[in-house]
């Protein structure tokens, strides 16, 4: 990892300890965070942080970047995006890889990213999580 992110993961993990225990200062430590992301131009890293952040007034000045803005895709791939949209639309894994010229593998391990990324759901659960609206 580059310095930066790697400094912006430690601060993103000792908020998420002080935050379980009811610590004030980490809303420091996630604006700490969420600024190197920015700068860096980390903006999966950054949606994720917004998503897991709370609702510390020290991130309020910060959104989730343009490529991450759809709603449910919040740390996802751009490839993950894909497979999921494609799910969401209902088409089974092996149209899915068909489609975007991967293998059944490939799309089937997107796919179980993408759930897991999204609290473990359903695929049939996947068009309300992903819907644009």
């Amino acid at each position: 990892l580059p310095e930066p992110v790697a400094r912006a993961r430690a601060l993103a993990a000792a908020a998420d300890c002080l935050r379980r225990r009811g610590d004030a200062r980490a809303g420091t430590l996630c604006a700490d965070a969420a600024g190197i992301y920015a700068a860096v131009g980390a903006d999966r890293s950054l949606a994720q942080l917004l998503r897991g952040g709370g609702r510390s007034r020290a991130l309020a000045a910060y959104h989730v970047p343009a490529g991450q803005a759809r709603a449910g895709a919040v740390g996802l791939t751009p490839r993950e995006q894909d497979v999921a949209d494609l799910a969401r639309q209902g088409f089974t894994l092996p149209e899915i890889a068909d489609r975007l010229g991967i293998s059944y593998g490939t799309a089937r391990n997107h796919l179980a990213r993408v759930r897991a990324k999204l609290g473990g759901v359903r695929k049939s659960d996947l068009t309300r999580l992903l819907s644009d609206g």
